[in-house]
Protein backbone atom coordinates (compact mmCIF):
# COMPACT_ATOMS: atom_id res chain seq x y z
CA UNK A 1 0.00 0.00 0.00
CA UNK A 2 1.74 3.63 -1.01
CA UNK A 3 0.23 6.85 -0.42
CA UNK A 4 0.98 9.48 -2.91
CA UNK A 5 1.09 12.25 0.20
CA UNK A 6 3.47 15.69 -0.56
CA UNK A 7 4.70 16.25 3.52
CA UNK A 8 7.58 18.30 2.56
CA UNK A 9 7.06 21.84 4.09
CA UNK A 10 9.82 24.84 3.99
CA UNK A 11 9.73 27.43 6.72
CA UNK A 12 12.20 30.06 7.72
CA UNK A 13 12.60 33.24 9.57
CA UNK A 14 13.60 36.99 7.91
CA UNK A 15 15.59 35.77 4.71
CA UNK A 16 14.63 31.82 5.43
CA UNK A 17 10.79 32.95 5.09
CA UNK A 18 11.34 34.92 2.08
CA UNK A 19 13.49 31.87 0.42
CA UNK A 20 10.49 29.15 1.76
CA UNK A 21 8.12 31.68 -0.47
CA UNK A 22 11.07 31.35 -3.60
CA UNK A 23 10.54 27.86 -2.87
CA UNK A 24 6.78 27.79 -3.06
CA UNK A 25 6.82 29.79 -6.43
CA UNK A 26 9.69 27.99 -8.02
CA UNK A 27 8.45 24.15 -6.33
CA UNK A 28 5.05 23.83 -5.70
CA UNK A 29 5.15 20.18 -6.72
CA UNK A 30 7.71 19.48 -4.05
CA UNK A 31 6.44 21.13 -1.01
CA UNK A 32 2.81 21.24 0.00
CA UNK A 33 3.52 23.91 1.53
CA UNK A 34 5.84 26.74 3.63
CA UNK A 35 5.83 29.12 6.70
CA UNK A 36 7.55 32.79 6.41
CA UNK A 37 7.99 34.33 10.12
CA UNK A 38 9.16 38.11 10.23
CA UNK A 39 9.07 38.09 6.27
CA UNK A 40 7.17 39.16 3.48
CA UNK A 41 6.87 38.78 -0.43
CA UNK A 42 10.28 39.67 -2.42
CA UNK A 43 9.26 42.92 -4.36
CA UNK A 44 11.65 41.24 -7.33
CA UNK A 45 10.16 37.90 -6.73
CA UNK A 46 6.58 38.35 -7.30
CA UNK A 47 6.41 38.96 -10.59
CA UNK A 48 7.82 35.59 -11.63
CA UNK A 49 6.00 33.67 -9.50
CA UNK A 50 3.55 31.30 -10.78
CA UNK A 51 2.95 28.38 -8.74
CA UNK A 52 1.45 25.44 -11.29
CA UNK A 53 0.28 23.32 -7.97
CA UNK A 54 -1.41 24.48 -4.56
CA UNK A 55 0.61 25.56 -2.13
CA UNK A 56 -0.36 26.34 1.29
CA UNK A 57 1.20 28.97 3.15
CA UNK A 58 1.45 31.13 6.01
CA UNK A 59 2.96 34.01 7.59
CA UNK A 60 3.84 35.04 11.53
CA UNK A 61 4.34 38.88 10.91
CA UNK A 62 4.78 41.09 13.35
CA UNK A 63 3.55 44.76 13.04
CA UNK A 64 6.32 46.55 14.90
CA UNK A 65 9.27 44.86 12.97
CA UNK A 66 11.53 47.59 12.21
CA UNK A 67 13.71 45.54 9.71
CA UNK A 68 11.24 43.78 7.41
CA UNK A 69 8.13 46.47 7.18
CA UNK A 70 5.03 44.98 8.01
CA UNK A 71 3.95 47.87 5.62
CA UNK A 72 6.27 46.75 2.98
CA UNK A 73 9.24 48.37 1.42
CA UNK A 74 12.95 49.12 2.13
CA UNK A 75 14.56 46.13 4.49
CA UNK A 76 17.04 47.98 6.48
CA UNK A 77 20.10 46.26 8.39
CA UNK A 78 22.10 48.65 10.11
CA UNK A 79 21.40 51.54 7.63
CA UNK A 80 22.30 49.15 4.93
CA UNK A 81 19.38 48.26 2.62
CA UNK A 82 18.78 44.88 1.70
CA UNK A 83 15.95 44.54 -0.94
CA UNK A 84 12.59 45.46 -0.78
CA UNK A 85 9.29 43.64 -0.13
CA UNK A 86 5.78 43.85 -0.78
CA UNK A 87 3.63 44.66 2.43
CA UNK A 88 2.21 41.76 4.50
CA UNK A 89 -1.50 42.68 3.31
CA UNK A 90 -0.17 42.96 -0.45
CA UNK A 91 2.03 39.56 -0.01
CA UNK A 92 -1.60 37.65 1.22
CA UNK A 93 -3.35 39.38 -1.52
CA UNK A 94 -0.81 37.67 -3.64
CA UNK A 95 -1.25 33.94 -2.33
CA UNK A 96 -4.75 34.63 -1.78
CA UNK A 97 -5.02 35.08 -6.10
CA UNK A 98 -3.08 32.55 -6.30
CA UNK A 99 -5.08 30.30 -4.40
CA UNK A 100 -8.41 31.51 -5.66
CA UNK A 101 -8.92 32.39 -1.69
CA UNK A 102 -11.35 34.08 0.15
CA UNK A 103 -10.71 36.32 2.89
CA UNK A 104 -12.99 34.77 6.72
CA UNK A 105 -13.53 37.33 9.42
CA UNK A 106 -10.03 38.07 11.34
CA UNK A 107 -10.32 36.80 15.17
CA UNK A 108 -8.20 37.61 18.43
CA UNK A 109 -5.75 34.78 18.43
CA UNK A 110 -4.12 36.18 21.98
CA UNK A 111 -4.14 39.65 23.39
CA UNK A 112 -1.48 41.58 21.13
CA UNK A 113 -2.25 39.12 18.27
CA UNK A 114 -4.49 37.83 15.29
CA UNK A 115 -5.46 35.50 13.08
CA UNK A 116 -6.81 35.27 9.88
CA UNK A 117 -7.50 32.30 7.51
CA UNK A 118 -8.69 32.20 4.12
CA UNK A 119 -10.59 30.29 1.95
CA UNK A 120 -8.89 28.54 -0.57
CA UNK A 121 -9.92 26.25 -3.72
CA UNK A 122 -6.15 26.00 -4.11
CA UNK A 123 -4.13 25.50 -0.63
CA UNK A 124 -4.23 27.16 2.35
CA UNK A 125 -3.52 30.38 3.53
CA UNK A 126 -3.53 32.26 7.04
CA UNK A 127 -1.99 35.02 9.10
CA UNK A 128 -0.97 35.25 12.58
CA UNK A 129 -0.29 39.21 13.26
CA UNK A 130 1.31 40.81 15.90
CA UNK A 131 0.54 43.84 17.29
CA UNK A 132 3.30 44.85 19.16
CA UNK A 133 5.91 41.89 17.85
CA UNK A 134 9.08 42.59 16.12
CA UNK A 135 11.07 40.87 13.98
CA UNK A 136 11.65 37.78 15.70
CA UNK A 137 9.97 34.19 16.63
CA UNK A 138 7.12 34.02 18.68
CA UNK A 139 7.69 32.09 21.74
CA UNK A 140 11.25 31.95 21.36
CA UNK A 141 14.69 33.61 22.60
CA UNK A 142 15.58 37.34 22.03
CA UNK A 143 18.70 36.69 19.11
CA UNK A 144 19.10 40.51 19.65
CA UNK A 145 18.62 43.10 21.98
CA UNK A 146 15.00 44.81 21.81
CA UNK A 147 16.22 48.08 20.58
CA UNK A 148 17.42 46.15 17.51
CA UNK A 149 14.65 43.83 16.55
CA UNK A 150 11.34 45.03 18.45
CA UNK A 151 9.57 42.95 20.93
CA UNK A 152 9.75 39.10 20.93
CA UNK A 153 6.28 37.92 21.58
CA UNK A 154 6.18 35.47 24.42
CA UNK A 155 2.25 35.03 23.43
CA UNK A 156 2.28 31.82 21.67
CA UNK A 157 4.84 29.55 20.17
CA UNK A 158 5.63 30.33 16.41
CA UNK A 159 7.05 26.37 16.85
CA UNK A 160 4.05 25.02 17.16
CA UNK A 161 2.07 26.93 15.28
CA UNK A 162 3.93 26.07 12.26
CA UNK A 163 3.21 22.12 13.70
CA UNK A 164 -0.15 22.90 13.19
CA UNK A 165 -0.58 24.13 10.40
CA UNK A 166 1.12 21.32 8.93
CA UNK A 167 -0.98 18.95 10.45
CA UNK A 168 -4.06 20.62 8.83
CA UNK A 169 -2.70 20.83 5.57
CA UNK A 170 -1.34 17.29 4.75
CA UNK A 171 -0.77 17.88 1.18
Amino acid sequence: YTQNIRRIFAAGMSNGGMMAQRIACEMPDVVAGVVSVAANMPAELAPQCTPQAPVAVMFINGVQDPIVPYAGGEIKILRNSRGTVLSTEASLAFWQKQGGCTSLPDRQFTANSSRRDYRCERGKLRLLSVSDGGHAWPGGSPYLPGFMIGKTSEEFSASQQIIDFILENPG
